[in-house]
């Protein structure tokens, strides 16, 4: 149990170096993405409910397509492993096809699990909001991951505002 809690510390701290390298906040050099991406450092497996429109978020056809929020029950493709990076940043890796949830083009395409290793576009914000719900602020671009049109479109992080669109519930299967 020593061990483990010791061996967690670290990959905390080298996650949290390597994300602080790639937004500007430590030096050159100090960690890789490419460690961040082989480190355990899952906490747990979560889901999402939009609060859009009480689905959960799917890694839709095994991860190929955008995440969209249009499932009514958890399978694979609706769970992810949250990778605590530190500093309230969380990556996100799909259970559908093991690749990280990245806010793509600097978040003006639509989020999709299609990342081998963690860097700013694959970094998100972890809010809690004082309703219970959750919020995802994207590194990217500083903007809120949004179920728009109540969830019928995919993610996308394009939103300067937390509204009905921008909760989720984290579900614990």
């Amino acid at each position: 149990m020593k061990l483990a809690r010791i061996m967690a510390t670290g990959v905390v701290a080298a996650a949290a170096l390597a994300v602080a390298a790639l937004v500007g906040g430590a030096p050159a050099g100090a960690a890789t993405a490419a460690a961040v991406a082989h480190s355990p450092a899952a906490l747990r497996v979560i889901s999402l409910r939009a609060r859009a429109n009480g689905r959960f978020v799917t890694a839709e056809h095994a991860g190929a397509l955008p995440l969209i929020a249009n499932r009514r029950a958890v399978g694979v493709w609706e769970e992810f492993d949250e990778i605590v990076l530190g500093g309230g940043n969380i990556a996100l890796r799909a259970h559908a096809d093991s690749r990280y949830v990245c806010a793509a083009d600097a978040g003006r395409l639509p989020l999709i699990a299609n990342r081998t290793a963690i860097g700013r576009w694959e970094t998100f914000r972890l809010i809690t909001n004082g309703d219970g719900s959750v919020s995802l602020k994207a590194a990217a671009n500083g903007r809120y991951v949004s179920a728009a049109d109540a969830g019928r479109l995919p993610l996308i992080a394009n939103r300067t505002a937390i509204g009905t669109w921008e909760k989720f519930t984290l579900v614990a299967p």
